[in-house]
């Protein structure tokens, strides 16, 4: 046996001795195969040390040999352990549980540990050994179960798993894998019939009704009414767990969590609520609570909580990032984008924070700001669809409309080859618009029109292709006919309104207008430069110079123009 690479624990030295002694003197057993262990052991285990108190060796047969030498293969195997040789334990407390395979709690931490490491050869050997001594619990023969299933050997593995069951119906993680494996080979009904025996079974431990209720909230999404049974036997699980009152704070926990699953939204924050108000340091209660809250869209109630986690704990990124969501859907820009930048300062590494800053700068009209904070995500981070996009909008905000096509085209490139769900109506929309921006009228009516197909009714892009049109004075009729489709879907968008008074206009029927015009005008909420603008020359157009003057005037008052300003000054027709 190899040195120790540091000192042992005294009660692991005394403890090794001792178990040399009381083996009758038998070294030479230590490390000799059983001759039926294979040879390759895994590399990874996440046992612990086992303190001397709990040492499970009481199951050893009388024969002094086997027990000798199952005593010091386990001894071994701690000493291995302490000095953090893994491979070397693994394969001396395996020796151990073949030595000994009565004892079932040597040889589930072994099993567990054989899985871990991918060893289902050697587990299916240790549990067929256990499984055959008497008295053999169903646990045994569960686990057997799943170390047939890591060899996809599904029969034998239905087998133990039923032999389990027999044993014990309450033995949950047979019901659990037997389910699973009949769902995943489309046995659908003999896995609602195996989930049927468990929802049936009563028992006193709330462990067994949550363990259910996990199984079936992950199939609840069945079509037909097998889905309708499954999610019913779910809800029955957890209010069963929950009248046995269970002072196990996880469990408590679970309970609620699996309630939220299942969209049993108030009883699940009812828990979260008492579990806060019992112990209010209880550590992720506050935000589940806040995150049922918004499932719930008790938005208030959300941002209430949220805010109260944020007080108790400044550096808590989470809070601070929901906090953002919830201020940036109400149009709080300037608080979202407050809530985003402590969120980045606490973990710079949460790629997504960046695009909800850059976005909320974006819209409070802080596109520079944006563009820092996407170039930090692209020292960060590999090149995105996102990163791109959000981009192109700066930019575009900008007016480099150039440099954002030049984004929007990387996006695209992006999206096609990964992301292809990104390739929204919005997405064309605004390569469409970048185009125009550029005069390149063509190329934006042809994503204009690809808009069009994916969202036949999307106003704005019926509005926008319908004014490019009007504006240019090309394709008249067909734009009059986009724009009136936009107005039936919003009649009062004074946008629009103007984009009906303009092509009419260009189609020289002022009177019909200048009856659109004015309705945008009253239907604006604030003064909007542009509408005075078409107002003048449609009241030039009806030769009313008094008034096109004076329309004149107050667009320039909002907004200065040269363009206006030369109509003005001439007081005739652009």
């Amino acid at each position: 046996m190899p040195q120790p690479q540091k000192s042992w624990p005294h009660w692991l030295a005394a403890l090794l001795s001792a178990l040399l002694v009381c083996s009758g003197g038998c070294a030479s057993h230590r490390t000799q195969s059983t001759g039926s262990a294979p040879e390759n052991f895994g590399s990874q285990t996440n046992s612990n040390v086992r303190a001397l108190e709990s040492l499970p060796l009481s199951k050893v047969e009388s024969d002094p040999e086997k027990r000798a030498r199952a005593y010091a293969h386990f001894a071994t195997g701690l000493v291995y352990e302490w000095n953090q040789e893994s491979a070397e334990a693994l394969k001396h407390f395996y020796e151990a549980a073949l030595a000994d395979p009565g004892n079932e709690e040597i040889v589930l931490d072994v099993v567990r540990q054989l899985l871990q490491s991918k060893n289902p050869e050697k587990a299916v050997f240790l549990l067929t050994k256990a499984s055959a001594q008497p008295g053999a619990s169903g646990t045994i023969d569960a686990w057997l179960g799943v170390a047939h299933g890591q060899l996809n050997q599904n029969v034998q593995a239905i087998a133990s798993f039923r032999a389990a069951l027999k044993k014990d119906p309450l033995q949950i993680l047979a019901s659990q894998s037997l389910a699973q494996i009949f769902f995943g080979s489309g046995q659908v009904r003999q896995a609602v019939k195996v989930l049927e025996a468990a929802a049936h079974q009563t028992t006193d431990d709330p462990g067994y009704y949550v363990d259910l209720a996990d199984t079936l909230v992950r199939f609840r999404n069945l079509a037909g009414p097998e889905g309708t049974r499954l999610k019913q036997w779910g809800v029955d699980a957890l209010n069963s767990a929950e009248k046995l009152k269970p002072g196990d704070v996880a469990v408590r926990q679970r309970i609620a969590e699996r309630y939220a699953d299942l969209g049993l939204l108030e009883k699940a924050s009812d828990i979260y609520a008492r579990l806060l108000k019992e112990n209010p340091s209880l550590p992720s209660v506050r935000e589940k609570l806040a995150d049922v809250y918004l499932r719930n869209n008790d938005k208030k109630r959300a941002i209430e909580l949220l805010e109260g986690i944020v007080r108790q704990n400044p550096n808590n990124p989470q809070a601070c990032y929901l906090l953002g969501v919830l201020a940036s859907e109400t149009r709080d820009f300037k608080k979202a984008i407050e809530y985003f930048q402590r969120t980045l300062l606490l973990n710079s590494g949460f790629e997504p924070v960046y695009y909800d800053l850059a976005g909320m700068q974006i819209a409070d009209d802080q596109p520079e700001a944006a563009l820092k904070t996407l170039a930090l995500a692209r020292e960060r981070f590999s090149q995105t669809f996102l990163l791109e996009f959000y981009s192109a909008l700066a930019c575009n905000r900008m007016k480099q409309h150039s440099q954002a096509l030049g984004h929007l085209t990387r996006a695209e490139v992006i999206a096609s080859g990964s992301e292809t769900n990104r390739l929204t109506p919005v997405f064309f929309f605004e390569v469409g618009s970048t185009h125009e921006r550029m005069g390149e009228y063509d190329e934006a009516e042809k994503y204009f029109r690809k808009v069009l197909s994916m969202a036949p009714n999307d106003a704005e892009t019926l509005n926008y292709l319908g004014f490019m049109w009007a504006d240019r004075g090309v394709k008249l009729e067909e734009s009059r006919q986009l724009i009136e489709k936009a107005l039936k879907l919003d009649p009062e968008n004074p946008a629009f309104l103007d984009s009906e008074a303009w092509v009419l206009y260009k189609l020289k029927k002022y009177k019909d207008a200048l009856t659109q015009i004015l309705k945008a005008v009253s239907l604006s909420p604030k003064p909007d430069a542009t509408l005075y603008d078409h107002l003048g020359d449609i009241y030039i157009g009806l030769n009313q110079i008094p008034k096109a003057v004076e329309a004149w005037k107050k667009s320039l008052n909002i907004e200065a123009n040269d363009e206006v300003r030369k109509k003005l000054e001439s007081g005739s027709k652009p």
